[in-house]
């Protein structure tokens, strides 16, 4: 009875092998389904990128063009200055009405004469734009503004 049992054991873990072996193959085909499906998501993102990368490396240097422009004319210098402005703009103390003589204490402070300073810098810049715009014909609200039309 020995050389039975042998074989009915032999029998038995042969359909165990295979069983396990077409378990293993099924996983496998699902893992290469997988793979194939990974791949051609790969694939299409590929494309998208290849459509899209032309116009992003177009925008990055017409930015890039607009940033050293800005840079040449001074412009970023300002930034510094502007966010400040912005930021005393957005929180603003009640302001109290000045008379000349008030106008004059407020002149001993060194932030308000410096701070005057500035924008009578900024209107002389204004107005001599204005005056060399008008002069040149190039905008009628220049020449309106232009000393030479304010007393017609």
């Amino acid at each position: 009875m020995a050389p039975m049992n042998d074989g009915l054991r032999e029998a038995s873990v042969e359909a165990e092998v295979e069983g396990a072996l077409a378990a293993m193959e099924a996983k496998l085909e699902r893992i290469v389904g997988l793979l194939e499906e990974q791949d051609a998501r790969r694939q299409d993102l590929e494309e998208v990128v290849a459509d899209v990368l032309p116009a992003v490396n177009g925008m990055l240097r017409l930015a890039s063009d607009k940033l050293d422009a800005l840079e040449k004319s001074g412009a970023l210098e300002l930034l510094p200055l502007a966010g400040r402005t912005v930021g005393a703009l957005k929180s603003p103390r009640a302001a109290k009405p000045l008379g000349v003589l008030g106008l004059l204490r407020a002149l001993r402070d060194p932030d308000v004469a410096q701070g005057l300073g500035l924008l009578l810098d900024v209107v002389r810049a204004l107005g001599s734009a204005a005056r060399a715009d008008g002069e040149a014909g190039a905008g009628h609200a220049a020449v309106a503004a232009s000393p030479d039309r304010r007393s017609e």
